[in-house]
């Protein structure tokens, strides 16, 4: 019986644990990847599989960098995974999964099963909550979603074969092609086409691209 996170959502009553180191993103920009043993419950929007939630050890990595003729604006991001988080997702990850044994539960801290649902859920709900609604439905094949719990907020990436979004607390980066947007507490940054305009401690920086110049 699966668990009801909202009207389209429900949460799978079996856990299972990644059998392999698995690479979840791997691009120009982002690295995410989660370690063996990690526990895994499926999610489905209506009765479809639609991802996972994820907890055990991983890394997860993003170049978050805009460079400029002055230097670079932005930084790199890199931290360990060792907190549950959620994929949404189409791809089936079942191959390389065996059902978790209360061995497997111990080691990432449950006394079983329930104990790791139960988790999964709440933090489902919560994300899924009034005004963090993510329109699945219409999710492409090749689209990633990841919701990284943040304190009472939540991190979140979105990655395609076309763009890679990051949105987290007073921060937002987004890339895509020759463009890239950068947001922060102290600066923000639009670069396209070789074009780029900076903001960064109340100073402006601009630069034209080679067509531009003289």
């Amino acid at each position: 019986m699966a668990h009801r996170v909202n009207c389209d959502v429900e949460l799978g009553n079996d856990v299972y644990k990644v059998t392999q180191e698995t690479t979840l993103i791997r691009d120009l920009k982002c690295l995410i990847a989660i370690h063996e043993g990690t526990l895994a419950a499926p999610l489905y929007v209506q009765d479809k599989p639609a991802g996972y939630v994820f907890h055990g050890a991983g890394r997860f990595g993003l170049d978050a960098i805009i460079e400029t003729r002055r230097g670079a604006l932005g930084k790199p991001i890199a931290k360990e995974l060792s907190d549950p988080f959620i994929m949404f997702t189409r791809r089936d990850l079942f191959s390389s999964m065996l059902p978790a044994t209360a061995e497997d539960l111990a080691k990432v801290g449950y006394e079983n099963a329930q104990g790791f649902l139960e988790r999964a859920l709440k933090m489902c709900k919560r994300f899924l909550a009034p005004g963090h609604h993510v329109n699945l439905g219409s999710c492409p094949d090749n689209k990633k979603i990841f919701v990284f719990p943040q304190n009472d907020k939540f991190e979140i990436l979105m990655s395609s074969d076309e763009s890679t979004t990051y949105v987290a607390k007073g921060k937002v980066y987004v890339f895509k092609g020759n463009n890239q947007v950068l947001t922060g507490p102290r600066e923000m940054v639009v670069a396209k086409h070789g074009r780029l305009v900076a903001i960064k401690d109340g100073q402006i920086l601009v630069e034209k691209g080679r067509e531009d110049k003289t």
